[in-house]
């Protein structure tokens, strides 16, 4: 049989218990900044996502009445703002759903009204691009699977 003497097994386990502390030590930080880094990462898509809803939102409900309306400046640069932000935390499927939706916001030269460059867009087609990319979005926001079964 194995016989090993007091002063081994109080050695070893002091070894162990500073190993473990010094494990920790290091470890622990570590650790926590992996996951406070995609908590935070998960809390800015889910913002970034509730801005183009935040976007599409009053875009849709202005270019639906009937009274003369045209895109604010500051409308257009908060979208230049959102776009950034889909752009660097999302996936280049979201991104493109975004552009989807962005190109019926769009104005060109002294046109400011949306609904494309041309301004020949529907609210119908709108509201198809601005919901595919919100799909999107809130996809990769918050999970898949808050996503299936849903229209």
């Amino acid at each position: 049989m194995f016989s090993a003497d007091t002063t081994t097994v109080s050695l070893v386990a002091g070894a162990v218990g500073a190993g473990s502390a010094l494990l920790t030590i290091f470890l622990t930080p570590r650790l926590q900044h992996y996951f406070w880094k995609r908590q935070r990462r998960s809390e800015l898509r889910l913002e970034t996502a509730e801005e183009v809803n935040d976007i599409a939102a009053p875009f849709v409900h202005t270019v639906s009445s009937l009274v003369e309306w045209e895109l604010s400046e500051q409308f257009l640069a908060n979208i230049l703002v959102v776009r950034g932000r889909v752009k660097a935390l999302f996936s280049e499927k979201a991104f493109d759903g975004f552009l989807a939706m962005q190109y019926f916001i769009a104005a060109s030269g002294s046109r400011v009204r949306g609904l494309g460059p041309e301004g020949k867009g529907s609210t119908d087609d709108f509201i198809l691009a601005s919901d595919e990319a919100l799909r999107t979005l809130y996809e990769e926001a918050i999970g898949r699977g808050y996503w299936r079964g849903r229209g």
